[in-house]
């Protein structure tokens, strides 16, 4: 073991010992090398020596070393005994920027008791309600937005940058969220008390009953608008309710039926509005009516600040949405795996009878490849 770690360590540059260990990104896909690095790896960590091992194989890792970056990503998911080991070396290779204290990482505190499912991008408000005492009026939003994203690393691990794709956010909502609050954090104990806010709220969220799969109803409504006979029940509604003097001067546009599919998305999904698929659609396609039907959405949102129409539009849209819930909570049984019911859902592909014979033909062949290999336990 020591003659490997010294030759895969340091090798012989222009009269200069040189690092040449690479950083992996996966396994190999071969079932032989991945086999052997599994193996390899087992036993440097179970050897009696494996603490000086590690230490000087981190020792050698500086600050332009190429895997830095994903070494540091990384850090969630090792074990204790490493993070112990790995602490004094790792801290070293982290970049500080002046001023700006770098954000704590989230670690994978609730895997077995929280589901990263159950997750909406907006948290509601009988649970942010942990989050309150922190003193950050300013940020409040984007504290909400970033408490969902580290809620989802604590129940299902991974970067930050997973955690906030999974909830339907971008990575650069996920940076900016991040930099808004890295001032805050910095200041005086406020990010030990806001870790401690979030195990709360996460203790809080396990003892929830009927949690509500918010992951699958973003799924369900990814490509969804209002149809047209759902939006000719939602306008009688509204009719009936109107005055005789009001109901000729009400105009029902199609820029209204998008708002209103909007509105509906964020209460049915829990998510916040100007993340809805629908003005993402719009955005990606320059559309002049993205602006309108953004305005016409939070009219319907805040319906106390806005005219009579949006309070009943509101209403009605409110009763279409709980209906809407209940028809897509109801749509997979509990017993059946829900990745396989998307996949049918859509449409997606099934794999012939050929492709799994040739699937079958390949497995044989990995196990009968790495069975000649000394495999750990």
């Amino acid at each position: 073991m020591a003659t490997f770690v010294a030759k895969a360590s340091t090798r012989k540059q222009h009269g200069r010992l040189a690092f040449t260990i690479r950083a992996l990104d996966s396994p190999p896909p071969e079932a032989g090398p991945c086999a052997g690095l599994i193996s390899l790896a087992s036993q440097a960590l179970t050897a009696p020596e494996a603490v000086e091992y590690l230490d000087g194989l981190l020792a050698r890792c500086g600050i332009h070393w190429p895997g830095r970056t994903k070494i540091l990503q990384m850090e969630p998911h090792r074990s204790a005994g490493f993070r112990a080991v790995a602490a004094t070396r790792l801290n070293a290779i982290r970049i500080r920027r002046p001023g700006i204290r770098t954000t704590f990482p989230q670690p994978t505190t609730h895997q077995t008791k929280l589901a990263a499912t159950d997750i909406p991008q907006r948290l509601p408000d009988t649970w942010t309600a942990q989050l309150h005492g922190l003193g950050v009026p300013m940020h409040g939003p984007h504290l909400r937005r970033d408490a969902a994203i580290r809620l989802v690393q604590m129940a299902h691990g991974g970067t930050r940058r997973e955690a906030a794709i999974s909830l339907g956010f971008d990575a650069c909502t996920a940076h900016n969220t991040s930099m808004r609050l890295r001032q805050w954090q910095a200041s005086d104990d406020h990010a030990r008390h806001y870790q401690q806010a979030l195990a709360r709220l996460a203790d809080h969220i396990t003892t929830t009953p009927r949690l509500i799969d918010y992951r699958w109803r973003r799924d369900d409504l990814s490509q969804w608008v209002i149809s047209e006979e759902d939006w000719d029940v939602i306008t009688e509604s509204v009719r009936r309710r109107q005055t005789p003097t009001g109901r000729p001067l009400t105009k029902w546009l199609h820029t209204r039926r998008l708002a209103a599919a909007v509105f509906v998305w964020t209460h049915v999904t829990g998510g916040e509005r100007l993340y809805a698929p629908v003005l993402r659609d719009l955005r990606n396609r320059r559309s002049p009516h993205l602006r309108a039907i953004a305005n016409e959405s939070w009219s319907l949102e805040h319906p106390q600040r806005t005219s009579s129409i949006h309070a009943l539009l509101a209403a009605a849209r409110s009763e279409y949405a709980a209906g809407l819930a209940t028809r897509i909570d109801q749509q997979v049984p509990p017993s059946v795996p829900r990745k396989r019911l998307r996949k049918q859902r859509f449409g997606w592909p099934q794999p012939s009878s050929d492709s799994l014979h040739d699937l079958q033909q390949l497995q044989s062949l990995a196990c009968s490849d790495s069975c000649g290999l000394d495999l750990p336990g």
